[in-house]
């Protein structure tokens, strides 16, 4: 019983350590609006690389993107080119905004055409989410371009993905679960 109470107190304050040491995940969405032109070719259909212009947050999901206000946080994006291959890649960051002291941004490491043809782009990216005292969060970006040059739409999101912490954790259970089960059988 002394071992298993010691085994408690050891695991207990494992998860208390790991737990202290994880900052939430990124979770949510963010839309942006504002000026950009296809490079590389002269329509969004024949476009090899993305220019932007001046930016803003646009709209909010849920989560941690909640309380920037819309249509008045300024959004600095950087150029790229996507065909023949990704150029800069990883593309750090794609995008960036600071609003209430947390600075937000996202790095793109890989772009892949969904769409393209007439004068419609599509664009779709994984990558890393990142925010001033948050974990980093896979992410996921969309670029739609269509019409007229200049006309376009870009969100970005998050994803689930585990906690580093929370695997530990199942980890050091099940060993402890398995060792108390073990000695319990020996006794026996």
């Amino acid at each position: 019983m002394k071992k298993f109470l010691v085994n408690l107190a050891v695991t207990s304050a494992v998860t208390l350590a790991t737990g202290a040491a994880n900052a939430a995940f990124i979770e949510g969405g963010v839309s942006f609006a504002g000026a950009g032109s296809p490079t590389g070719g002269s329509t969004w259909g024949t476009a090899t690389g993305v220019n932007f212009g001046t930016n803003v947050v646009s709209s909010v999901t849920p989560g941690t993107f909640s309380g920037v206000p819309l249509f008045s946080t300024n959004v600095t994006f950087n150029p790229f080119t996507f065909s023949p291959s990704l150029s800069p890649s990883p593309i750090n960051p794609l995008w960036t905004f600071t609003y209430s002291g947390i600075t937000f941004s996202y790095v793109a490491t890989s772009v892949t055409v969904v769409a393209q043809t007439g004068n419609f782009l599509n664009l779709a990216s994984q990558g890393t989410l990142k925010a001033t005292g948050y974990e980093d969060t896979n992410g996921y970006f969309e670029f739609t371009g269509q019409g007229p040059v200049g006309n376009f739409s870009v969100s970005s999101s998050s994803g689930a993905v585990p906690l580093p912490g929370t695997l530990a954790l199942l980890g050091l259970g099940l060993f402890g679960a398995a060792r108390v089960s073990r000695r319990s059988m020996k006794q026996n």
